[in-house]
């Protein structure tokens, strides 16, 4: 049983030399291709660790001689509008996959002169992308012509760098899962999946805010009103910068007590919001049924006020 088990995981592993030793080619490729070419900017030619090592380690347990050393790979790097070709003789992708299987590699006297090889920093160079399907998958390649003979062209495996790394795709939330099946009530759907509810908050007067009060409260007069005028989130954080305002944040235990910001209701704890400064000191009151109420001043000068209180029963 164990023979038959290191028989087929070594004709796997004799699958995949095959797979790969078919990529390997230094030929034309039938087909018309002249539309296909793009050009790029040679940048540079540099070794990198494979993430595999080799060991010559060897004594008689008392004598050691050798060493262990990473295992590195050549990398081209072709520059183009938008990012850049991280590129690598397939040859030497051969012998990284063999490594990293714990099998011998064999390329050291087969690898071969390619396109790349003799040219400086700020070379233009042509080339071509195109996609190949092998026994072991899909793989992203360029073809390269020589050139002394345009007709012959060198198969590089290929990875493409962006410049600007794309934002991750959006994620689907279980707040959009659940309020798409069957298993919130009516009065739950109506509470959390209405685009208001789900929808963050970043006003004047309030960056976040997780009641219901305060939406349809007048905090927004209450806490960045200057004259009549209301401020945008960026003139709020302009205010802020100069001194002007800041941020305040109420925490209270237990939570949901309201708060009141110069007599106006602002919202129920916990509650950040953007506070500018007056003349006079603000007044932050807090109130909750059932306990004592609480009143701080405060005077906004740019820096963070953060006001956490343990509610007295009364």
């Amino acid at each position: 049983m164990v023979y038959m088990c290191a028989k087929e995981e070594y004709m796997k592993k004799v699958i995949a030399l095959v797979s790969l030793s078919l990529a390997i080619q230094i030929a034309a490729v039938a087909g018309d291709h002249s539309s296909e070419y793009q050009m790029g900017t040679f940048i540079s030619a540099t070794a990198v660790d494979d993430g595999t090592i080799t060991s010559t380690l060897h004594g008689d347990g008392t004598t050691v001689a050798g060493g262990v050393y990473a295992n590195r790979i050549g990398v081209y790097k072709i520059k183009v509008a938008g990012g850049t070709w991280h590129v690598t003789t397939l040859r030497q992708n051969q012998d990284s996959m063999l490594r990293g299987m714990g099998m011998t590699p064999m390329h050291l006297k087969g690898e071969k002169a390619n396109p790349l090889d003799g040219l400086k920093n700020g070379d233009k160079v042509l080339f071509r992308i195109h996609e190949r399907q092998y026994l072991n998958g899909k793989f992203t390649q360029m073809a390269i012509p020589f050139a002394d003979n345009p007709k012959k062209e060198v198969e590089f495996s290929a990875r493409f760098v962006p410049d600007v790394v794309p934002p991750p795709p959006a994620t689907r939330s279980n707040v959009q899962a659940m309020c798409e099946s069957d298993r919130l009530s009516a009065d739950l759907k109506a509470q959390y999946c209405t685009p208001a509810a789900q929808a963050s908050v970043n006003t004047d007067d309030q960056i976040k805010n997780n009641s219901e009060a305060a939406k349809s409260s007048p905090a927004a007069t209450a806490a960045m009103a200057v004259d009549g005028k209301q401020f945008t989130p960026q003139e709020s954080a302009e205010l802020v910068k100069e001194g002007k305002a800041s941020p305040c944040a109420v925490i209270t235990t237990p939570a949901g007590a309201e708060v009141f910001i110069d007599g106006n209701k602002g919202g129920v704890t916990p509650l950040i919001f953007v506070l500018s400064k007056r003349e006079t000191a603000r007044v932050i009151t807090i109130k909750m049924s059932g306990y004592k109420i609480v009143e701080k001043q405060v005077v906004p000068d740019g820096t963070t006020i953060p006001i956490s209180v343990q509610l007295e029963k009364e």
